[in-house]
């Protein structure tokens, strides 16, 4: 398995897998080329989800190359592996038999920091890091397993920032902070807009901060925001409650 990298260690190569799919390079840049095609990134988010474990290479030409006899596929895994350590360096993906695995050492990724700070409790660092679904807007080509992975791991990711909103939301209102509260559960509400209970938290701390104005332009917006994309009529408990 791949050797542990020190905490002062920084990996020259960034990999941000929320809110879409880039590489970037040590100065910040986005990568270009081989290392950058769509299955080369996929593979990448598979390895960099996986982590600190690996992915046996008969999990990963499946999810990949689905439609590619086992031959193919695993040739075509090669030339991706090769391609990736070509612009990251040999390090960049280990392997012993079967098995691969994403190298620490030469490249952080977004997911791990999110993952991390959630593991550990330091909510703000969870959502700060988390910077939009899983990702988002990428496809593969004939790949229906990868997409169901890609689903399943972007609405458990999501879960978990939603429920780290949550959290620092209920705990600002513990210590009376209306506002740092208001902030939490608008962006909540943002992630969840036909969410009726989040919008009258929302609108419970904004009443509480005494912005009536607010209160009741988070409610007619999310009034609008049923009727309109969903094609539902809110609660009448909610309509009662904002008019």
């Amino acid at each position: 398995m791949p050797a542990r990298r020190t905490p002062a260690e920084k990996p020259p190569f960034e990999l941000r897998l929320l809110g879409g799919a880039t590489l970037l390079d040590p100065d910040q840049r986005p990568v270009r080329g081989r290392a950058v095609h769509r299955h080369r990134l996929a593979l990448l988010a598979l390895l960099g989800r996986a982590h600190p474990s690996g992915v046996s290479r008969d999990r990963l030409v499946g999810l990949l190359w689905p439609e590619r006899d086992t031959a193919g596929a695993r040739h075509l895994l090669r030339q991706a592996i090769h391609d990736i350590r070509q612009e990251l360096g040999p390090a960049a993906i280990g392997g012993i038999g079967d098995d691969v695995w994403l190298g620490e050492s030469r490249l952080a990724v977004d997911v791990l920091a999110f993952e991390a700070a959630f593991g550990a409790g330091d909510l703000e660092g969870a959502v700060a890091s988390y910077h939009g679904p899983f990702l988002d807007g990428f496809f593969l080509d004939d790949a229906q397993e990868f997409d169901e992975w890609m689903g399943a791991q972007r609405a458990q990711l999501a879960g978990r920032h939603e429920s780290a909103l949550e959290s620092l939301a209920q705990s600002a209102e513990s210590l009376d902070d209306h506002a740092v509260a208001a902030r939490w559960w608008r962006i909540l509400a943002a992630a969840r807009p036909s969410d009726s209970r989040v919008a009258l938290r929302l609108i419970d701390a904004l009443d509480a901060m005494r912005d009536r104005d607010g209160a009741l332009a988070v409610g007619e917006q999310h009034v609008a925001y049923l009727r309109s994309e969903i094609g539902v009529e809110p609660d009448a408990g909610f309509v009662a409650r904002v008019a």
